[in-house]
């Protein structure tokens, strides 16, 4: 599961692909008789780990850090990894998931693979950002929201705060990495659209804003608009609606700027952007309004208009029933092409049928084309501890497969104009 920018959960790429939700840092392979080593890099805390080399049984591995080495022999290519992340507690429901990453060499030989973040226990090397904020002169202002850089290291503040109908001054306080940050503050009418920005440098962390000072925002940060055009939308499925994010310093991270765009999308004050920012734009359409089969396109813009092109539909009613299922990808309207990565999940709810208590599992399944199937299946893994369990019988299995093409190859940083396209379908079964 390559971080390829995020799941896109709106537009169904939530999958982490491609996420949210990553990507190839290096291409590259062995030659002659040599051996290829493919580095792939974990979260932190992520056990246990197998993995397997061409047709191998799946093995346990010890990581070196946060770090595995794989030494894939001459003649080979293909290996896979199985890996569980860190689980988190929300109220009565802890969430667990477990990733599977099929891959070959000749798709790269370094690789950041992920995992959801905890959204209760934030991320390490982060401290405390203050700062408070008048928008008195921005009409519509509703809500903002944060984003802080330093380095690749990167933090956005989850939702939204509020500003009052009768007070437009508002105090904030959230989180960015330690050090020297550049802060992004967007300002949002009540759709959730960019209407302000504003973009600080060498902001100290932990520390205020501005050094305290009330930012005021005036009619020269406010948002100007892009077209956008779509093209090959499928017959009879539904307008398409763009979700926009502000990719700040090469792909560092992602700040949303607008959630449902039809024609236009916000573009930032020039004053706001720094070198090495871009737009990506992502948009989806359904069959009968928003019920799957599902088409995805995307592209990243330095701010100019976009137009965006859907592949042809993909209709697939589902894997069989089974508590290890197994999902068909057999759709042609990728072939040939570079950077095309399948990808499947399933969730399903384990313990006491009725209990406010339970476990939340999911399992996330991706293999690139290079890996030459067009079938996914999660590994019979029953004779490794520390994984998964497999759903029980009479469990309701909630699933997503996808199929995207990426115009750049499987690159986290994805350059300007660069484009992406994907099919989806979604459904549900019980296990037998």
């Amino acid at each position: 599961m390559p971080v390829i920018d995020s799941r896109l959960c709106v537009i169904g790429l939530c999958a982490t692909l491609v996420a949210g939700c990553g990507g190839v840092i290096t291409n590259g392979s062995g030659g002659g008789n040599s051996p290829t080593v493919v580095t792939l890099t974990f979260p932190s805390g992520t056990s246990p780990v197998a993995a397997q080399v061409g047709r191998d049984a799946f093995a346990l591995q010890t990581l070196s850090g946060d770090t595995l080495s794989l030494l894939i022999p001459s003649g080979t290519s293909n290996y896979a990894v199985v890996y569980l992340c860190p689980s988190y507690i929300i109220g009565n429901i802890q969430y667990g998931e477990e990733g599977v990453w099929e891959a070959s060499t000749a798709d790269g030989v370094s690789f950041y693979l992920s995992c959801p973040a905890n959204p209760i226990n934030p991320p390490a090397g982060m401290d405390a950002l203050t700062g408070t904020i008048d928008v008195a002169a921005i009409s519509g202002a509703e809500s903002f929201s944060s984003a802080a850089q330093s380095g690749n290291s990167f933090y956005a503040q989850s939702g939204y705060y509020s500003f009052t109908p009768n007070d437009l001054a508002a105090n904030f306080d959230t989180l960015a990495p330690t050090g020297s940050d550049r802060v992004m503050l967007v300002i949002f009418d009540s759709d959730h659209d960019a209407l302000a920005a504003k973009s600080f440098d060498n902001q100290t962390v932990p520390g205020s804003l501005s050094g305290g000072a009330t930012v005021a925002f005036a009619a020269g940060d406010e948002t100007t608009s892009a077209a956008i055009t779509y093209n090959n939308v499928p017959s009879g499925f539904n307008t398409p609606q763009a979700g926009v994010g502000l990719l700040m310093g090469n792909g560092a991270g992602r700040i949303p700027t607008a959630e449902a765009e039809t024609t236009q999308y916000p573009v930032l004050p020039a004053d706001a952007i720094k070198s090495g920012d871009s737009y990506r734009v992502e948009a989806s359409s359904f069959a009968n309004g928003l019920v799957p089969p599902g088409v995805l396109a995307g592209t990243t813009s330095s701010g100019g208009p976009v137009s965006l092109t859907f592949p042809s539909p993909w209709t697939y009613a589902g894997p069989t029933p089974n508590a290890q299922p197994t999902f068909n990808f057999d759709y042609t309207g990728f072939s040939g092409k570079p950077g095309v990565i399948q990808e499947a999940n399933y969730l399903w709810q384990a313990g006491p049928s009725g209990s406010s208590s339970y476990t939340s599992n999911q399992v996330v399944l991706s293999a690139t084309a290079n890996y030459g199937s067009t079938t996914l299946a999660v590994p019979d893994l029953s004779g490794l501890t520390g994984l998964l369990s497999a759903p029980a019988s009479g469990t309701q299995v909630n699933w997503n497969a996808e199929i995207s093409q990426y115009s750049s190859g499987l690159y986290h940083e994805l350059p300007v104009n660069s484009t992406w396209s994907g099919v989806y379908n979604q459904g549900s079964f019980t296990v037998p």
